[in-house]
Formats: C-alpha cells, sequence, structure tokens
C-alpha cells in the first residue's frame, strides 16, 4: 500500500473505513485507491442527487422523510453508507417508540448530522 499516492479526500475516506466502519485495510485502501466510493455534502444532498441522476424533478412542495429513509432502509439493508463526520453515530436508536426519550435524543441528534455530515457511498 503505498499512502503517497492518495490525496487528502481519499486518506480520510481510508481511515473512516478502516477505523470507523471496519473494513480490512487491503480493501480498503483497494476502494479509495480505485475511487469506488462517492462523498457527497450531506444525506440529503445524497438523496437529491441520487433522485435527479434518475432524471427525476422533485417539486418543491414535496417533502422527504429522512428520518424513516433512514430508519426502514439505510440502517437495515445497506451498510456501505455511512456518515463520514459522525463515526460513533448509532444506526439506530435504542427504542423505535417514538415517545420514549431515547429515540427524542437519537432523532434530534440526527437530524443534524443528515445536515451536517459528509455522507459515505462504497460502490461494493
Amino acid at each position: 500500500m503505498d499512502f503517497e499516492k492518495l490525496d487528502t479526500e481519499q486518506k480520510e475516506v481510508y481511515s473512516c473505513l478502516v477505523d470507523s466502519i471496519g473494513y480490512d485495510e487491503d480493501e480498503a485502501y483497494e476502494i479509495v485507491s480505485e475511487y469506488e466510493y462517492s462523498l457527497y455534502d450531506s444525506f440529503e444532498d445524497f438523496i437529491y442527487n441520487s433522485i435527479e441522476s434518475n432524471g427525476w424533478n422533485i417539486p418543491d412542495f414535496i417533502e422527504f422523510d429522512f428520518v424513516g429513509m433512514w430508519l426502514h432502509t439505510f440502517s437495515q439493508y445497506y451498510s456501505q453508507y455511512n456518515f463520514i463526520d459522525y463515526p460513533n453515530f448509532k444506526r439506530s436508536p435504542n427504542y423505535l417508540y417514538k415517545d420514549e426519550p431515547e429515540y427524542k435524543h437519537w432523532k434530534f441528534y440526527f437530524l443534524d448530522i443528515i445536515k451536517d455530515s459528509r455522507f459515505l457511498e462504497v460502490h461494493r
């Protein structure tokens, strides 16, 4: 592995893959050196980018349930999606009952993260 060939972003993604997500070092190096990932400004940016790349135009009055998307799809089925700036973020809350304090705390934290954290998609 020649880390001198990697740019700053690749090194950061490599660290996230190995230290936070748990990828094997060799596999993480292969992913970053071959640019088998995409990095978005936020989870919202990823969603809108995905929609627009399919040629769809979403009217301004459409509102997305990002919490529901995350809880019922991304956290359950897709481990290749992660928040790069919050490596210790719990993928789902301890309780799924919306009136539980733990759920409310998790949701409050999550709503900040989806706007403030860069979002990593691994293409494997």
